[in-house]
């Protein structure tokens, strides 16, 4: 009932505050769809996506959130893990809508970009979306949102640059059947399973780390 108490405030704020962010991130999945630059608008529509969470904690920081929640009964494990949950709810989301798209695209406009395979593809950007939530929420719960701006604008350039690097090397080597793994030659399975693997093991570490720095923090 805890989290679903927090899960049900940011909604709120979602609703309030995140209204435009929505609609760049639903502009820049149809945009990538139709694109041949869809890497970079794929990897970027999942970067906003993981960033809904920081909109979030800045109105929360603004508002000393903070210095109410430890008022509470909520264990510093339950604030923390409450943001992971919410951004990889974020980025099922994004992932959700550029299946979509893709499939509108397929089914009325015969559009094939070769990027696009339905379950493993939408694994893939989900799990995309737990790579940046690693990175992002330890330095959100060090620094805050204010003064880890910069540190987090820094480490997610270099995050995004890898990954549409990634992603623009899978698409560009694309079979023609249209699959994003059929230029790979481990088996399909195989890759989206190690890449799930990886992101479990990233988001362990970061969430212990998260609550390491949370219980430190000076309110």
């Amino acid at each position: 009932m805890k989290m679903k108490g927090m899960l049900r405030k940011d909604w709120y704020i979602f609703l309030k505050y995140g209204k435009i962010t929505a609609v760049f991130i639903a502009a820049y999945a149809v945009i990538a769809v139709f694109s041949q630059n869809a890497p970079f608008y794929v990897v970027f529509s999942v970067v906003l996506g993981a960033l809904m969470v920081k909109l979030v904690m800045a109105y929360e920081e603004q508002d000393k959130w903070d210095c109410m929640a430890v008022c509470l009964p909520l264990r510093p494990e339950q604030i923390v893990w409450e943001k992971y949950l919410e951004s990889l709810v974020c980025s099922g989301a994004v992932a959700f809508l550029l299946e979509v798209a893709t499939f509108v695209a397929r089914t009325f406009f015969s559009r094939e970009n070769g990027l696009f395979s339905p379950l493993s593809t939408f694994l893939m950007l989900f799990f995309m979306g737990g790579l940046i939530a690693s990175v992002e929420l330890p330095i959100l719960f060090r620094f805050g949102v204010s003064r880890g701006r910069i540190v987090l604008t820094l480490a997610l350039m270099v995050l995004a640059g890898l990954l549409a690097g990634t992603v623009t090397g899978l698409w560009e080597a694309g079979n023609p059947q249209g699959s994003l793994f059929g230029a790979v030659s481990l088996p399909e399975g195989v890759l989206t399973a190690g890449t799930a693997a990886v992101t479990v093991i990233l988001l362990a570490v970061s969430v212990r780390i998260s609550v390491a720095v949370y219980k430190k923090r000076e309110f």
